[in-house]
Formats: structure tokens, sequence, C-alpha cells
């Protein structure tokens, strides 16, 4: 029963670096299917018990990540992508599921911070950021359209989390 969680999560994640990368977006129609497949998933593998590790893995995310997206420093595709898989894969799952993700993604942009010579300057900009709203309190969305080579697809992380899982990482 484990290898049919496996493939959704793979066919989950995978469809959704083929959109976002083509398309810059993850369709809502792909989360909706990966939302139901978790939900029945949690029900069949844990009975009525389930209902609550869905909605846990489910929530997870978006209760972590809430932040990151309110600064724009993450889509919100990205955060539904990750509760689809966090429905899969129950509460501790979905918990694994982010930090995996959030690690395979910093292993994923340094290589291209470094290339492109931009990493001193992405961390100046980071801490300016945090320092200038710490002193105004004033939102204003992490990138404003500028330097749109530093944007990257987080769904490639999150696929590559979701690969360590099936591979037995955690």
């Amino acid at each position: 029963m484990k290898n049919l969680q496996s493939v959704l999560l793979v066919l989950l994640a995978a469809g959704a670096v083929r959109f976002d990368l083509r398309e810059g977006r993850i369709p809502n129609g792909l989360i909706l299917a990966g939302l139901g497949a978790g939900f029945v998933w949690q029900t069949i593998a844990r009975g009525p018990a389930g209902i609550l590790f869905f909605l846990g893995g489910v929530g997870l995310p978006v209760v972590f990540l809430w932040g990151l997206f309110f600064f724009r420093m993450i889509g919100a595709g990205d955060i539904k992508l990750l509760a689809a898989a966090g429905g899969l894969l129950g509460i501790g799952g979905s918990a694994l599921c982010a930090a995996w993700a959030v690690g395979a993604g910093a292993v994923y942009a340094l290589p291209f911070l470094v290339w492109r010579g931009e990493l001193k300057k992405r961390l100046w900009y980071f801490w300016a950021y945090v320092y200038r709203y710490a002193q105004t309190r004033e939102w204003k969305p992490y990138i404003c359209g500028e330097n749109v080579d530093s944007h990257f697809c987080f769904s490639v992380p999150v696929l590559i989390s979701i690969c360590f899982y099936v591979g037995g990482a955690y």
C-alpha cells in the first residue's frame, strides 16, 4: 500500500514541476486531485482517524509557511502543493516533507547564486529587507518584479523532498 502512496506523491509533485517550469504556476485542478487522493488515502489507511491525519497534514504547511507567502518569498501554488502532499503523508510526514523541501531548496539555489555571482548581493538584500521591515513595520513584497533571474520554481525542491521520502530518508 505504501507503494501506491509513493506513486501518488511522485505523480503529484512531478506534474506540479512540469506545469511550474512551463507555465510558472501549478494548476488548482492538480492540487484538488492531490487533496482528494490524500483524503481517500488517509481514510482507507487509518479509518475515521485518517480525517484528522489528513487535515493536520494539509494544515501544517499552510501554518508554517504563511509568513513566507505573506512576504511573497514563496508562491501560493508551492504552499498548496506542500499541503496536497501533506494530505497524503499525514501530520508528521507533512512537517518532514516541508523541512526537507526547504533544505533542498537552499541546496538547489546555492549553486545558481554562486555561479551568477549573486550570493553576497542576495544575502545583503535579505538582511536589508528584514531590517527595513523591523524598523518600519511596513509590508512590501520581498521581490517586486526585479531580477526575474533570481526566481526559481520551489516545486522542484518539493519533488526532491518527496523522492527522499520514497527512497526512505524520512
